[in-house]
């Protein structure tokens, strides 16, 4: 079963730069790396199991968003729920006003279609799903090195 995300896809340089990141975290445990092409950063999550029809109703109800081209920056490594108990490795979306006003906007023409969507929203980009750690100093220096990392900027033209 698919899950249905809202969300903005990144352009292929950033996405390079940032998978080669991705790719090091099965150096330290085992893991889902998010595919190349499944990078992007969430605005909403819709569920698995959306019917034809409720998809269609989605993508009309967005057609009614007006949102002007703005900037995003991403930066650092961090893990859901914490670094010493990660169980998703994500990368950071700074704070950016237009971005919550876009999610505001589509929080206004669809309220939550499942449960997982009702918590706050924090913007990320996940990088990976941990199984587990098999070298916690490894992770340790992993997320060192990459806290505050420039990942670069871009234009948010479409969602």
């Amino acid at each position: 079963m698919n899950n249905y995300f809202i969300a903005i896809k990144l352009p292929s340089d950033i996405v390079a730069s940032v998978f080669s990141v991705g790719a090091q975290i099965n150096e330290f445990s085992k893991s889902t790396i998010v595919s190349y092409e499944n990078l992007h950063i969430s605005l909403k999550f819709l569920g698995g199991a959306l019917s034809d029809r409720q998809v269609e109703e989605v993508k009309s109800a967005l057609q009614s968003i007006k949102s002007k081209i703005f900037l995003i920056q991403l930066r650092g490594i961090g893990a859901f729920p914490s670094q010493q108990f990660a169980r998703v490795i994500w990368l950071g979306v700074e704070e950016s006003k237009p971005l919550f006003g876009l999610r505001k906007q589509i929080d206004a023409v669809l309220p939550p279609l499942s449960q997982a969507d009702v918590h706050n929203f924090v913007p990320h980009l996940t990088l990976s799903r941990i199984i587990s750690v098999f070298d916690k100093l490894k992770m340790a220096r992993f997320f060192k090195l990459y806290k505050k990392t420039d990942f670069g900027v871009f234009e948010v033209k479409e969602f």
